[in-house]
């Protein structure tokens, strides 16, 4: 029996106007015959459970 969980958060700091940083964390766990995938990830991961973390800052012109 296969079995997964997914979780994620996101967060948006507004410094300015025009100005803004962004982090977002996912989290995947996957029990069963396949390894865990976050789509939009470069590649499978190796085992059960797979982590993606993104930070940025943001300026609008």
């Amino acid at each position: 029996m296969e079995r997964e969980n997914q979780a994620g958060v996101m967060a948006d700091y507004v410094f300015s106007k025009r100005t803004d940083v962004y982090g977002q964390l996912v989290y995947r766990q996957r029990q069963g015959i396949a390894p865990a995938y976050i789509s939009g990830n470069s590649g499978v991961s190796s085992k059960d459970h797979q982590v993606v973390t993104c930070v940025g800052i943001r300026y609008r012109f």
